[in-house]
């Protein structure tokens, strides 16, 4: 057993590449909802887990880090679209997401092996959203700008991830036509403290809808959190406070949302007056959570070493 910390100095892409060889590599999912109405889940979001030898499952945030250094994480998107792909094929009402690294922007062997994947099942990709993370530069931007419209003519739906944080500039919404902008997380938690730092999620928020119809505020975590992001123009909310990450086959009747109705054609109203006391009723009728102050926020997978 070795600790976490330690996996880039212990063969993590051959550990990756074991998990995925033997079947134990998959993901959780995580719901995206809309604030109006709440209850309707918009996409589920797959994030990626591996199963040890010890028989342990592990989250994300063990392996991908090290997988992003070592410009590998091409490994484990690839896997994860083939796994959405099968469970789209399983369930025809459901609508998934995956993240693709800009790693799989570097080269074009490299990203076939992920846009072969959608072409070989295209009656699928209406219903699969590619979520671009951009922890490291896009080396050709043109390149990268052709791969994802690819993509986009096959009928997938293309989402820019942590917008605002990394390299997810503003540059790239001129240039991608983003079906989806998600704002990173580090926006939303300092309007807990400052009025100013509200008004700028605002400003964000509203910069980012003048290029997509859909806004996505990431690490929602409590009550407060979801009317500021109400009230700041985000159209869907994303987090703990809103949704765990569960296994994929945990709950099927989730998939069933409003997304399954609008994969063919993507729009979305600008936020109607009363979302925030929309998601106040939610929290009312019990239907969002606070998550409790000083709990710890990991998924409900055991997360400790890593075999």
């Amino acid at each position: 057993m070795h600790r976490h910390s330690d996996i880039s100095n212990i063969g993590v892409v051959e550990i990756v590449k074991s998990a995925i060889a033997d079947g134990r590599a998959s993901f959780n999912v995580q719901s995206v909802h809309s604030v109006e109405p709440f209850d309707a889940v918009f996409y589920r979001e797959c994030l990626a887990t591996l199963q040890g030898t010890d028989g342990c499952h592990y989250g994300a945030g063990i392996f991908i880090p090290a997988l992003e250094e070592l410009g590998y994480c091409s490994l484990i998107d690839e896997n994860v679209v083939r796994l959405a792909l099968d469970e789209l094929e399983i369930d025809p009402c459901a609508v998934l997401g995956c993240n693709i690294s800009a790693d799989n922007l570097r080269n074009r062997e490299t990203w076939d092996l992920i846009a072969g994947q959608v072409r070989s099942r295209p009656t699928l990709a209406s219903r699969l959203v590619l979520e671009l993370t951009e922890t490291r530069p896009l080396l050709d931007v043109t390149r990268s700008v052709n791969m994802l419209n690819e993509m986009r003519e096959l009928g997938c739906r293309i989402a820019l991830d942590d917008f605002g944080a990394g390299y997810a500039s503003p540059q790239l919404l001129r240039l991608v036509d983003f079906d989806i902008v998600k704002i990173d997380r580090s926006f939303l938690q300092p309007t807990r403290r400052s009025c100013l730092d509200l008004d700028a999620l605002a400003h964000l928020i509203s910069f980012a809808s003048c290029y997509s119809p859909v806004v996505v505020m990431e690490g929602v975590e409590t009550i407060e959190d979801a009317q500021s992001a109400a009230l700041c123009g985000a159209t869907h909310l994303q987090g703990y406070g809103i949704s765990l990450p569960v296994p994929v086959s945990a709950n099927k009747t989730g998939f069933r949302g409003s997304y399954a109705t609008q994969a063919a054609d993507i729009t979305c109203p600008n936020v109607a007056p009363g979302s925030a006391s929309n998601v106040y009723r939610a929290h009312h009728d019990g239907r969002l959570k606070s998550w409790p102050p000083g709990e710890s926020r990991q998924a409900p997978l055991p997360v400790t070493d890593f075999p």
